[in-house]
Parts: structure tokens; C-alpha cells; sequence
């Protein structure tokens, strides 16, 4: 049974506690005037079996994945190297090693983003399958659910009022924050994806005097001419007052509110989407039960939890109550597989338009 996780709980990974026995090792070796050849030093002191090895591709950041993954390798005896980068960024290479690859797991990303890449993954239904939230369970089995992101807005409690928040989609596209919202770049950042489609398809419920492409215009209005390399940078903007309101997930939100951030969260009335992340299997590869294994590890009841309690994210698992009064659509990822290549053409061009002055 996996032991429970507790805040602040770190504890030296194995790889740190191996480079310090390595480090001891030789530097005992040069004061007795031990010989220790140059070549393959490390892996004379220490050899790695491929049985204990895994590859993590992930879109998480450190403080989400480095406590779980230190976890999974105390409780299994699996060594883990970890790549991290933007969730689309991750999805490319993996896509571009297609021939020959390198990740094993995929962890991190919204199952909008990982059904997209479906044909790069291997299918795995795993143990813990039957208490995950089916809503957006994937139907080839190439992807499991990590944790629930509903997208909000948030707003710097110094510069906007609380009765002028934006508290809708409807009213964020009103034209009264043009040029201060926060926003990253869709065609890097997954949950500025998720956040784009949620808009799209929250909007002509409402107002159905738009079209997609008008939407569009008027959302890259509203955004203006700056937009963000990656969504933690959403949050920096708005907490140093260089844009007023930003769109980002609820994770990001508490946990800087928690941390005495002057910014304050709005879960958009008109609706807004609860899109789970991921973890997926990469099609060949080379430590295929020990992906496996990540996978039960991570959707387990003890991840779940930690997850829950310490790091402002919602499990995904029906036996650990969470009360939610959110507006909460449901989400249309096959629309939001579909169409990726063709909305995110869209927003590049009209975004290309709108620096360069040209309105046509």
C-alpha cells in the first residue's frame, strides 16, 4: 500500500542521494591515491539496470511533479528521468521520436491535447480505472485523467473593483478590458487552449449572434497585441500589474491566493470548463510495465489525495468528496481535437494581423 504523502514531506531522490555517494566515493579515492580510470567512473560506482528505468515527458511543473515522482521511486525501486517543457512543446517531440522513442510517459496536459496525439500513445485501462471520473474517459484507453482544472479568470484586487470584475465570458469581450488581459499563447500552452475552446463553445449558448470567426476576432481584440510564452506567466503579469485580469487555471489561482498574492478569482458565470490533465503511455515504449505501474501510481488513491490537499487541484477519483458550486460544462473534446489545426491557424493569424496594424 502507498504511504500517505504530507505537505513539505521532501525527501533527497535517489539520484541526488546516488550523486553524493558517487561524489564521497571519489574523493576518499584521490586522498588514499586510489586509481579510478577516467572512463565510465560513474557507472563503475553505480550501474543503472534498464528493468528499474523510466522516461517522463512532462508539461507539470517541479513543485507538482518532483514530490510524486520521488515517491514513485521510493515505492518501487524505479529510477526516473524527467523532461519538462510546455504541454504542446512535449507533444512535439514526442510526435518528431515517433521512428524511435525516447519517453515512456507523457505526464501532463489536457486530454484535449492528448486525444490529439492519440496515435502516439499505447492504450493502458488501468487498476484504478473503475473510480476515475468517466466524463472524459478516453474511448481508445490512450490516456488516463490526473486532476480536474476548471478555468477562471483572475483579477489584481489593487487595480480592478470588485463590482468591475469580469464575471462572465460575455462581459470579459465587452470591450471594457481590452489590452489587460493576460493571456498565453494557445499554440504552446494547452490550458490556453482549453480556455480558447471553453470561450467558443460557452459563447453561442449565450449570444448566438456570433460566429466562430467573429468570436475569434473579437477574443484577439480583446487580448491586444501581447501574448504570453506560457500560463505561468498569466498569474506574473497580474500580480505585478502589467495587465489588470488574466484567464488561467484554478490551480494557479489558489495557490497564489493562498500565498498572499493581491489577486482574487471569478469562475465565469456563463459556464466554464473542468477539463481534466493527463498521463499516457508512449507507443514503444522501452520500459513499458514500469509506464504502467506510473500510471496506477499516479491516478492511486494516495496521489489523489496529496493532490487535494496540498496542491490546489481537484482529484479525479469518486471517492474523494469535493463540493463544487461551478458552473461546469461539458467540455466538447472531440470538437476540440477536430479542429485544433484549424482554430489555432485561425488565432495565429488573426494575432499576426492585429500586431501588424492590419484589420482586414
Amino acid at each position: 500500500m502507498v504511504r500517505s504523502f504530507k505537505k513539505g514531506n521532501f525527501h533527497l531522490s535517489k539520484k541526488i542521494s546516488a550523486a553524493i555517494f558517487i561524489t564521497i566515493v571519489i574523493i576518499f579515492s584521490l586522498i588514499l591515491g586510489i586509481d579510478i580510470p577516467e572512463k565510465d567512473r560513474v557507472n563503475d560506482v553505480y550501474q543503472l539496470s534498464e528493468d528499474n528505468k523510466l522516461i517522463v515527458y512532462t508539461a507539470h511543473k517541479p513543485e507538482i511533479y518532483e514530490p510524486i515522482i520521488q515517491e514513485f521511486e521510493d515505492e518501487t525501486g524505479i529510477w526516473v528521468e524527467v523532461h519538462s517543457g510546455g504541454t504542446n512543446q512535449m507533444l512535439e517531440l514526442i510526435a518528431s521520436e515517433n521512428n524511435d522513442p525516447y519517453a515512456d510517459i507523457m505526464f501532463g496536459g489536457g486530454v484535449d491535447s492528448l486525444d490529439s496525439y492519440s496515435s502516439y500513445f499505447e492504450p493502458y485501462i488501468g487498476i484504478n480505472e473503475g473510480h476515475l471520473d468517466d466524463s472524459y474517459t478516453s474511448v481508445s484507453g490512450s490516456y488516463t485523467v490526473f486532476s480536474s482544472l476548471p478555468i477562471v479568470f483572475i483579477y489584481n484586487t489593487k487595480l480592478i473593483n470588485y463590482n468591475e470584475r469580469p464575471k462572465s465570458w460575455a462581459s470579459l469581450l465587452s470591450g471594457a478590458y481590452d489590452g489587460e488581459i493576460a493571456y498565453a499563447d494557445p499554440c504552446t500552452s494547452g490550458s490556453s487552449y482549453t480556455a480558447l475552446m471553453t470561450m467558443l463553445q460557452v459563447m453561442p449558448l449565450n449570444d448566438g449572434d456570433m460566429s466562430e470567426d467573429e468570436l475569434l476576432s473579437r477574443f484577439v481584440d480583446s487580448i491586444g497585441a501581447e501574448v504570453l510564452d506560457s500560463s505561468s506567466d498569466v498569474v506574473t503579469q497580474v500580480i505585478a500589474g502589467r495587465k489588470t485580469i488574466g484567464i488561467t487555471t484554478e490551480e494557479v489561482a489558489r495557490k497564489n491566493i493562498s500565498g498572499g498574492a493581491s489577486i482574487e478569482m471569478v469562475y465565469p458565470e456563463d459556464g466554464t470548463a473542468a477539463l481534466p490533465d493527463g498521463c499516457a503511455i508512449v507507443k514503444g515504449s522501452k520500459h513499458l510495465d514500469n509506464a504502467r505501474a506510473f500510471i496506477d501510481f499516479v491516478s492511486g488513491r494516495s496521489v489523489q489525495s496529496y493532490l487535494s490537499q496540498y496542491q490546489f487541484r481537484r482529484s479525479v477519483r469518486d471517492d474523494i468528496g469535493e463540493s463544487s458550486d461551478i458552473n461546469v460544462i461539458i467540455y466538447d473534446i472531440d470538437k476540440a481535437t477536430s479542429k485544433r489545426s484549424e482554430i489555432l491557424d485561425k488565432w495565429s493569424r488573426l494575432s499576426e494581423s492585429y500586431r501588424s496594424g492590419d484589420d482586414t
